[in-house]
């Protein structure tokens, strides 16, 4: 058996914490020169988008969450990379870095039903309480792009987490006259909700999606 000195094993203790550990705060410098990318400027070359993809599923937190923040700043340019970022953003992953898959689906997604589904999917059934929280936020930037979201965005309305409530009612404001599905379920809310900053949301939700109806075209 190796005996080491005091300083070498605290290293060596450090060394595989950080790298393994919940974030991994090693291997983070030039990570993507394992994937073949030569450079970090290249990091925003389309062509290199496959071995981000590839970079997702890095046992390394930390570089898992690199790669999907460089795909996030792709924007639509990496729309190949949906499955792969819904993937991670359903997967039992550390918070941090499902948290990280979901900003991207929404900068890469914009209005595909990948990105809606997943974030649907995760606001209703999602584990820890915190990523159905995140994935609600998400929905309240998509504005309008939202709309194929509203059944599951009423059915959050009931959520037991009262800041998917909060956020849900918000999706459905921005919206607009496309949630109307969801008047029954925003009018309840707005009357019983036991928070009023829920109902208070619920109730521009309502304001929003009517205004048309009140305020006909002439």
């Amino acid at each position: 058996m190796k005996t080491y000195h005091f300083p070498i094993l605290l290293i060596l203790l450090l060394t595989t914490a950080c790298t393994h550990g919940p974030i991994g705060k090693v291997a983070s410098i030039g990570w993507y020169k394992d994937y073949d990318i030569p450079a970090k400027e290249a990091l925003t070359d389309t062509q290199y988008i496959p071995n981000l993809i590839q970079a997702l599923n890095d046992k390394n937190n930390r570089i898992a969450m690199y790669s999907a923040l460089a795909l996030g700043k792709l924007g639509t340019k990496a729309e190949s990379s949906l499955p792969a970022l819904a993937e991670v953003a359903l997967s039992d992953r550390i918070l941090e870095v499902r948290m990280e898959a979901i900003k991207s689906l929404v900068l890469v997604g914009k209005e595909h039903l990948i990105m809606t589904n997943t974030l649907s999917e995760i606001m209703l059934n999602g584990r820890p309480g915190k990523i159905r929280v995140s994935a609600a936020r998400a929905l309240t930037m998509l504005g309008p792009s939202a709309a194929p979201a509203v059944p599951a965005l009423t059915e959050a309305l009931e959520s037991r987490y009262h800041k998917v409530r909060n956020y849900a009612a918000k999706s459905l404001a921005y919206i607009g006259p496309p949630a109307a599905d969801a008047l029954p379920t925003l009018e309840r809310v707005a009357m019983v909700d036991e928070r009023k900053t829920i109902q208070d949301s619920a109730k521009e939700a309502i304001r929003r999606i009517t205004y048309e109806e009140r305020h006909p075209q002439e």
